[in-house]
């Protein structure tokens, strides 16, 4: 089973993103991906942003799907990175090793740096750091 998972979509609360996660407890997906909504300029989510005011001037489009630009009113830019980031632990703990869980978490808070996440795709490209990380079990690259 894999999933993807989309945070922060406009009008969501944080009582509703609870229900993702309890949904997404309930798969128990062998695999998920998921992001932080991006209102792209042309499409109709956008168009929403814009008339419930969700938008700042010049969106920054810096990590993509990795930070959150919106700041909705029943879930907070802030809440939503939290989420975003410990979403591995809310879904798996309990059936995941708590070593298999960290290494999720820390794939989810590299994406979210741009310094350390060119640095990290840096070193992926020479053969002996691949090893280590796959020696050592390491699933995100």
């Amino acid at each position: 089973v894999h999933l993807y998972v989309l945070v922060g979509l406009p009008g969501e609360t944080w009582e509703e993103f609870q229900e993702t996660v309890q949904c997404t407890r309930d798969c128990d997906p062998d695999f998920y991906y998921h992001s932080i909504f991006t209102p792209y300029p042309g499409t109709v989510l956008y168009d929403k942003c814009q008339e419930m005011n969700l938008l700042e001037q010049g969106l920054d489009m810096t990590l993509e799907r990795r930070r959150a630009v919106l700041d909705l009113p029943g879930f907070s830019r802030r809440q939503i990175r939290r989420e975003y980031l410990l979403f591995a632990w809310r879904v798996y703990r309990g059936k995941w090793s708590a070593l298999s869980i960290c290494k999720k978490l820390v794939g989810t808070w590299l994406r979210t740096n741009t310094t350390l996440y060119h640095a990290y795709r840096h070193l992926m490209r020479h053969r002996a750091f691949r090893d280590l990380m796959r020696r050592i079990g390491w699933q995100w690259g």
